[in-house]
């Protein structure tokens, strides 16, 4: 798959709940991806999950949205890098990640 094609979209959706209305910035994100030949490479501007929701983000305060969806149904998982990366742009400190190994049992 191309990276253009799992890449992170975004979208406003006005909804209208109890007589207010709510503009809401969703960003579907099918896959965490990163463009790991250009960051080997050494490119400033390689394209990566992050680095492309952070963008998106910026965009949507500019657009002055009330709140912010992170759409993650039918993601297929993808650079464990930057899924912990993303989780950074939400959440300052913490767990992102545990593994946990499980007993088999006969």
């Amino acid at each position: 798959m191309r990276l253009e094609e799992q890449a992170a979209k975004e979208e406003i959706l006005n909804i209208e709940e109890n007589g207010m209305n709510f503009k809401l910035g969703v960003v579907k994100l099918p896959s965490f991806y990163t463009d790991f030949e250009g960051q080997q490479k050494g490119k400033s501007d390689f394209r990566s999950t992050t680095r492309d929701v952070k963008n998106l983000l910026v965009k949507l305060k500019e657009q002055k949205v009330d709140g912010v969806i992170l759409d993650l149904r039918n993601n297929g998982g993808g650079s464990l890098q930057e899924a912990i990366q993303l989780t950074g742009l939400f959440i300052k400190d913490g767990p992102i990640v545990q593994v946990k190994k499980f007993r088999k049992y006969c």
